[in-house]
């Protein structure tokens, strides 16, 4: 709503982050948080191009510990679903090297937007991270007592993310959608 604040964890190019943007005005504030560097830069210019200035965006994978991960070294010319990259396993708090992929900050919610003031929405989709990123958002969480929306992959990701916040109040609802439009651009 107008004047909400909102997390994004796994923005991408911003998708979402933009029309969220223009949801919340001038009054509120969009966070969206990408762990890839590659896709920061085209969430800094898709915002640039549609004009959003209350959105802040930092080149962070959200966990529940702090520290540094290790991506994968990432060829963005070939095909792949880059989007659904996964952090689950990579090393941690290791230095970078020449021939390995990029090594970004890893943060808790917690550590990160300590001084929110207010919160009306964590969104999540960090390809399975999600259960771990929400025990690294537990002091927000306990404050605002936001909307929680988070992908869940996999049953046993979501009774991980239900075991969480089922205890603090929160009613889960499975929300199933169809992955394309058969009405889209190329009939595909």
């Amino acid at each position: 709503k107008p004047g909400d604040v909102a997390i994004e964890c796994g923005a991408h190019i911003g998708t979402l982050t933009v029309p969220m943007a223009r949801a919340v005005g001038v009054d509120g504030a969009i966070y969206p948080l990408e762990a890839q560097p590659y896709f920061l830069r085209l969430l800094f210019a898709n915002l640039a191009l549609n004009r959003i200035a209350n959105a802040y965006p930092g080149n962070i994978a959200v966990g529940g510990e702090t520290g540094t991960v290790r991506l994968p070294r990432i060829e963005y010319d070939r095909p792949f679903n880059f989007a659904a990259l996964s952090l689950v396993g990579r090393p941690r708090n290791v230095p970078g090297g020449r021939d390995t992929g990029a090594v970004v900050p890893l943060q808790t919610l917690d550590a990160i937007y300590r001084r929110l003031v207010r919160l009306a929405l964590i969104k999540m989709d960090i390809e399975e991270m999600e259960p771990e990123a929400l025990h690294g958002a537990a002091g927000l969480i306990a404050r605002f007592a936001p909307i929680v929306y988070g992908e869940a992959r996999s049953e046993a990701n979501f009774a991980r993310m239900r075991e969480f916040l089922a205890p603090r109040g929160y009613r889960l609802y499975w929300h199933g959608f169809r992955h394309y439009s058969p009405d889209n651009y190329r009939g595909r």
